[in-house]
């Protein structure tokens, strides 16, 4: 008799199976199929003209992919897989099998949807209890591109190759032409035909990235003239205003020595003598001030394009190096850490972001909570968008520089000196976040948006997005985020 305990791999196939054995009734795929049921989703269903056969219903899909991105499943052919290996999916499938094609085809026809489901679940959390008026804290993270940073095409080097290949048609043209004339065999396999057309295959790619290059370059040229044109306007009123400091100088200077001259004059003119010498040596010093250096027009050498997702750019990644990446923006809840607002952008620096996230915060439902503040690192400083977050209605609290660590007891648990009447915004900011009670709102952005980021990339696993191009990326990152909110209020349901 054998000490292990008998089993029988076929015993699951000859029992009636119970369905809350399997599924338990707090089981996060029941949660996720009640929330798909209770959103609108007319906007997929009246798509569907209703010929030919049944399609599978737009909720069935939907929760499919949401349970999916919550489980590390993006692929399409991964979700099909699970709809017989897991019984969560399977019951989310109710027991069918979608094919992968019919999977792909419902994420890439409906993505421009995702952004209005992602503010229908907002919707149902405030419904649940479970978004209450709090502060956001704003951050951004590099997510891999769905393409290699080795397919990216420097300007410089494309017309290198650009000149190389059209030296090598006309190279395989001339080699024809000589065997021809001479009656000659060319080397045993070589079809000159094939090598030219794939050779101006070639050449008709590059034409396509250079000529991206060359519009990307267009518009930053637009950008860097009205950047430089304020500068020079902001540079001729220093230049303006120094001049007529010089001018009241010399003013004020010319009657002081008038006035010495004539009291000297009244002594002796020794003494007369020695007072003009003292005129001429008094003058103001001159200041220099940096002119702003015109833009440099065009396309640059070390301008690139990938030639797999034209849109996505090479950016730097935490831990060092550069990534072919797009930097995805998200708006966090302090205390729920559900996520508010979510987009994607080209930008590597997130100083360009607060306006779009501002715009998307707007965007709400006005049945949710106003945002009373916000909290922002660093990338994010700047006087203009400390007064765009004012204009909004929302309290800005970005820090204008780096924290030190470990700092002194006495510098951590003191208030600062009061400001001055006539402060202006940055310096209120500033002045808050020195405060104890700034320091403690500020604190909570390293406990809200940073972790929801965390949670993302490494339990999730979503490291990289699935689709290409700027579009599919913003909307797969809304469905990402989507995603997160539900896994995120099914517990917080139970608290």
């Amino acid at each position: 008799m054998s000490k292990f305990r008998d089993i029988d791999n076929r015993a699951v196939f000859q029992q009636i199976l119970d369905e809350d054995e399997c599924l338990p009734e707090g089981h996060l795929a029941r949660f996720i199929l009640g929330a798909v049921q209770q959103m609108d989703l007319s906007a997929f269903e009246d798509a569907y003209v209703g010929s030919g056969s049944k399609p599978y219903a737009p909720k069935t899909f939907l929760s499919l992919f949401i349970y999916g991105y919550i489980n590390r499943t993006f692929s399409s052919r991964k979700i099909e897989a699970a709809t017989r290996d897991s019984i969560a999916f399977r019951f989310l499938a109710g027991n069918t099998h979608p094919d992968h094609s019919s999977l792909a085809e419902f994420r890439r026809r409906f993505q421009g949807q995702f952004k209005d489901i992602f503010k229908q679940v907002l919707v149902l959390a405030f419904e649940m209890g479970l978004m209450k008026k709090a502060i956001v804290a704003g951050d951004g993270t590099k997510i891999h591109a769905n393409a290699s940073k080795h397919s990216a095409l420097s300007y410089a080097h494309a017309l290198k190759l650009e000149a190389q290949l059209d030296k090598e048609i006309d190279g395989l043209l001339a080699e024809a032409a000589k065997a021809e004339r001479d009656n000659q065999q060319l080397p045993m396999g070589l079809n000159v035909q094939n090598e030219v057309d794939l050779r101006r295959g070639l050449l008709s790619t590059i034409a396509k990235a250079k000529a991206e290059i060359e519009r990307r370059a267009k518009e930053r040229d637009v950008f860097e003239r009205e950047q430089y044109e304020q500068k020079m306007t902001k540079h001729q009123a220093k230049l303006a205003q120094q001049k007529a400091q010089r001018e009241a100088w010399d003013d004020a200077t010319v009657q002081k020595a008038a006035k010495r001259a004539a009291a000297q004059a009244r002594k002796d003119a020794q003494a007369q003598a020695q007072a003009q010498a003292a005129q001429a040596g008094t003058v103001m010093p001159a200041k220099k001030s940096a002119i702003p250096q015109e833009p440099v027009t065009g396309p640059r050498p070390d301008d690139q394009v990938n030639l797999t997702d034209k849109e996505s750019c090479i950016m730097p990644v935490s831990g060092g190096g550069f990534e072919q990446c797009y930097n995805a923006q998200a708006a966090v809840l302090a205390g729920s850490m559900l996520v508010v607002a979510a987009f994607v952008t080209q930008a590597t620096n997130d100083k360009q972001q607060v306006t779009p996230m501002l715009q998307a915060l707007s965007e709400l439902p006005q049945c949710l909570p106003a945002v009373p503040a916000i909290v922002l690192d660093t990338g994010y400083f700047s006087a203009a968008n400390a007064n765009l977050c004012s204009i909004a209605g929302i309290e800005p609290l970005i820090a204008a520089r780096r924290e030190h660590h470990h700092q002194a007891p006495m510098e951590r648990f003191t208030e600062p000196s009061p400001l001055p009447d006539n402060a202006t915004l940055v310096e209120k900011m500033a002045h808050k976040l020195k405060t104890l009670s700034g320091k403690k709102l500020y604190a909570l952005r390293k406990q809200t948006v940073e972790p929801v980021f965390g949670i993302i990339k490494s339990v999730l696993d979503f490291r990289q997005f699935s689709m290409r191009g700027l579009a599919a990326a913003d909307n797969e990152w809304n469905m990402v985020c989507l995603s997160w909110n539900l896994k995120r209020m099914a517990v917080l349901r139970l608290q």
